[in-house]
């Protein structure tokens, strides 16, 4: 956060539920940015729409002026300001980079913690995607028209006359550009957008007037236009007609897979441990962050729980390392939790071999299984030592093994049993 300092113009908050609200003063496209800062209540159906965006190359900032002070924001963001602008009247927005004081760590601590409240609180939630580079505006509105037909025709018997109208290969064409419009948009891999999706009051996903704000530009669609995209070509339609065409934006369906598990857990009593342990394995190596660190913090506001551990708490004065170790540490205590540890790269330096980094993927997410339990083994962590010990793990489920049972007395050597076991073991396909 080195290009804010020397710049706070926001005024320490009085009150642990109190927030900053930018209020955008109206102006025209080219006119200088100005913005003017109010504490408020954190209540539901706050006076406010929260900004959801990719903040880019944090060390190319434009200025703006907050408070009548000159305040440096993000490309990315300074572009986004000059379209959510209205000419005639001002527009209350919380937007993290100027809501919440980044000289401050501490109030960065604390306000993350608020960030569940912030995004469902707010009476709407803006997500802005960029401008049209590296496409042309046109293009991007025909993307956007081909979005919403796609929604408006879902049912299967309008999608079979509209695809028959259309004729394949202008299908082909518009789901080729869907696609680079939806690869171009950092957004879509950008780790703190999870919980500002998720946790929003969604009670019908498919419902335009309850979903988020998509914008691009000047082109805006409800967020479930895109949400649902995934599900376009699931049905008899696409066998009938051939296209064969797959399902845009693999991103787009891991979003929608942590919002279907924020709003599981949110219905079924889960142990915290259990729901960490799923959310970054679900999350692990997709999405990004400018600081390493929120890859793990940018998710705190999704668990369900009042009762989360002071060591799991944001604290940015921790080294990355030592984030990685804590929540390790704490899930470990779990025996269920013990594949967990195969999130390890080994490409941490400092990093015992033990220690999971979310930031890279695994070969087999974690996920609940609704109504069991997995059986792991006995495992514990020296913390002082940085060492696990493992006793036992059970394995619960082994397939298209390469191995016939030999027919060994039961009362055989010891280690000709074992000696098996392992070779199962090392040839096992889908353990």
């Amino acid at each position: 956060m080195e290009q804010f300092v020397g710049f706070a113009p926001q005024l320490p908050l009085q009150k642990a539920n109190h927030i900053r609200v930018a209020i955008l003063l109206p102006g025209a496209f080219d006119d200088p940015i100005k913005c003017t800062l109010e504490h408020v209540d954190l209540l539901p159906n706050s006076d406010y729409e929260a900004v959801s965006y990719c903040w880019g190359d944090a060390t190319v900032t434009k200025p703006i002026l907050v408070n009548d002070r000159i305040y440096p924001v993000t490309v990315n963001l300074f572009t986004a300001l000059k379209y959510l602008r209205k000419e005639d009247i001002a527009r209350r927005l919380w937007v993290d980079s100027i809501c919440i004081n980044q000289t401050d760590l501490d109030e960065r601590n604390r306000e993350i913690r608020k960030m569940r409240d912030i995004y469902s609180y707010a009476n709407q939630l803006l997500i802005w995607l960029g401008d049209y580079t590296p496409m042309t505006k046109e293009d991007v509105s025909l993307v956007f028209d081909f979005v919403r037909a796609m929604f408006i025709y879902k049912q299967d018997d309008a999608k079979a006359k509209w695809v028959d109208y259309m004729g394949l290969e202008a299908m082909w064409h518009w789901q080729g550009k869907l696609e680079r419009f939806l690869e171009s948009r950092s957004w879509l891999w950008r780790a703190w957008i999870l919980q500002e999706v998720a946790a929003r009051p969604m009670p019908e996903i498919i419902e335009p007037d309850v979903t988020p704000r998509v914008i691009c530009g000047v082109y805006e669609l409800p967020w479930c236009y895109f949400s649902i995209l995934h599900l376009f070509w699931q049905s008899d339609t696409d066998v009938k007609f051939r296209l064969r065409l797959h399902a845009p934006g693999n991103t787009l369906s891991r979003i929608n897979g942590v919002a279907r598990l924020h709003q599981y857990i949110l219905q079924h009593d889960r142990p915290l441990a259990d729901q960490i342990a799923c959310y970054l394995g679900l999350t692990a190596g997709t999405f990004n962050a400018t600081d390493g660190r929120d890859s793990i913090y940018a998710l705190t506001g999704l668990f369900q729980s009042e009762q989360i551990p002071t060591q799991l708490l944001p604290d940015y004065r921790k080294p990355m390392s030592q984030i990685l170790i804590d929540y390790a540490t704490y899930l470990l205590k779990d025996p269920e939790l013990i594949d967990i540890t195969q999130y390890n790269s080994g490409t941490c330096v400092g990093l015992p071999s033990w220690v999971p980094d979310w930031r890279y993927k695994a070969a087999k997410s974690w996920r609940i299984v609704p109504g069991s339990r997995r059986h792991g083994g006995h495992c514990r962590v020296y913390e002082e030592l940085r060492c696990l010990e493992v006793d036992f793990v059970t394995f619960t489920h082994v397939s298209k093994v390469p191995w016939q049972v030999p027919h060994y007395q039961h009362q055989g050597p010891v280690s000709v049993w074992l000696d098996k076991v392992l070779e199962v073991i090392a040839h096992s396909v889908d353990v």
